[in-house]
């Protein structure tokens, strides 16, 4: 099961390193694969690993998994994750609306205050303290 070629050894323990180890693969290298042609291109060369060894094709198949699913993940974050910019700039957009008749009227409305204040006919009296002090 061991490939008969060191090339090939070689190939599959990086391939192994890539499947154990959380490598992230580069985003630009991301933004090609995350398309549907991208994502046959890899599957179509690891199938192709096949004709070359049985353990290269497996160890192949899983690392293109791998990567399709970890270049996937970076597409998702960066798709719903609005920046704050345009987070602001839709937000202000939405809040752009005329102004209501309930605030044209309170806007034309008199103050309620009135200047003649008279001293009030009533003098206010204590209840019993109980034997409370005043503050």
């Amino acid at each position: 099961m061991i490939p008969s070629n060191p090339t090939y050894l070689v190939l599959s323990i990086l391939m192994g390193v890539f499947i154990v180890a959380d490598i992230a693969p580069p985003s630009n290298i991301c933004m090609l694969i995350d398309t549907i042609v991208g994502k046959a291109v890899v599957i179509m060369i690891s199938l192709s690993l096949f004709s070359i060894d049985m353990l290269m094709g497996i160890v192949g198949i899983i690392a293109a998994y791998i990567l399709i699913m970890r270049c996937s993940k970076k597409e998702e974050i960066r798709t719903f994750s609005p920046s704050e910019v345009k987070k602001s700039k839709q937000l202000s957009v939405m809040n752009q609306f005329p102004q209501t008749i309930e605030e044209e009227i309170i806007g034309k409305m008199i103050p309620r205050t009135n200047p003649d204040l008279q001293a009030p006919d009533y003098k206010p009296t204590l209840q019993n303290l109980h034997n409370a002090s005043k503050l």
